[in-house]
């Protein structure tokens, strides 16, 4: 009994230490004259593109929801883009750019903690930014005298659709900051993980599953509303979700705390951070990814004919022969 009473006190110490270092990182975020500038520009951006929409031929618009959503995936996605970018790289080398790097890493707190605390900071700046474009694109249809207003949309399309894979990508900015010897590479190392897409579609690879947290292109309607998407959505973010579980053991057991230490020492102490439970996390995520993909793979390439916009491959169905 007094060791459960102990390992609970524990739990709620390190509890108690991750919420506190949640507010302060984002606090940190939050006030600082970069997310002012980079609200402000969301903003306008975001007003420009919905004040001024024309429908199909000249036509009259109406500010359905589902216009709105698109409107706000589309306008704000390069904006997101550079906050993860941006802060991604802030929030790691924080710390060691302010040279208190390791008087904070010898503060009795775990590793997880300070590295999930940090993840979990730029993840509710994405979620903030979302939800200041859902106030100006509400304000905005409210404005117009439309009222037929559907807040489940906003809610799936932003969420499910938009803002999770955008927090896959802040997974994967983690890792190159802590795989960098410093922040502007690790910046310019997933700026290339971004523009690799242009360079992948003209070649033929546009598939979902070579581009990271990308999934079939969203489509509602009001008659069938989001019909197939959720289900198809649901198979890419499991898919990716699976591999960006992995990016982030990775990104925790090669966490870099105290002195700086070159990334072959760090690659040497894996198997020591791991321990038996990350292994075993380490193994199903690999193996729900695998599946995954196999399940992936066999409904677009032999259930369906899958093509590219290039028509540098087509695939061909087993119906049609080989």
């Amino acid at each position: 009994a007094y060791r459960r009473q102990r390992q609970m006190c524990i739990r709620d110490r390190q509890w108690l230490h991750f919420i506190t270092r949640v507010k302060f990182e984002f606090k940190a975020v939050l006030f600082s004259p970069a997310f002012f500038i980079l609200s402000l520009l969301t903003v306008l951006i975001l007003l420009l593109v919905v004040t001024q929409p024309q429908g199909m031929f000249g036509t009259s618009f109406l500010p359905f929801t589902q216009n709105m959503v698109d409107y706000i995936r589309n306008g704000i996605s390069m904006m997101i883009m550079i906050v993860i970018t941006y802060y991604s790289a802030e929030v790691v080398w924080r710390e060691k750019t302010n040279g208190i790097g390791e008087i904070v890493d010898s503060l009795p707190v775990s590793n997880f903690n300070l590295w999930f605390a940090k993840l979990t900071a730029v993840w509710s700046v994405i979620i903030m930014l979302l939800i200041v474009s859902s106030l100006v694109t509400i304000s905005v249809q409210l404005y117009k005298g439309f009222l037929h207003i559907d807040p489940t949309q906003y809610i799936i399309s932003l969420l499910f659709f938009s803002a999770l894979p955008w927090m896959m990508f802040t997974v994967l900015a983690f890792l190159l900051q802590v795989i960098s010897p410093n922040k502007y590479i690790g910046m310019f190392l997933f700026v290339l993980v971004i523009g690799s897409g242009f360079i992948l579609t003209p070649i033929g690879l546009e598939h979902n599953m070579f581009q990271f947290a990308k999934s079939p292109a969203l489509q509602y309607s009001d008659i069938n509303g989001y019909g197939w998407m959720l289900e198809s959505q649901t198979w890419y973010m499991l898919y990716w979700g699976a591999l960006t579980l992995i990016f982030a053991i990775f990104s925790y057991v090669l966490w870099q705390r105290g002195p700086l230490q070159k990334l072959k020492t760090r690659f040497k102490l894996i198997n020591y951070q791991l321990g038996k439970k990350g292994k075993i996390i380490l193994a199903s995520s690999l193996l729900v990814f695998i599946l995954v993909a196999v399940n992936i793979i066999y409904n677009t390439r032999y259930l369906n004919n899958y093509s590219n916009t290039c028509l540098l491959y087509t695939s061909p169905s087993p119906r049609d022969g080989l």
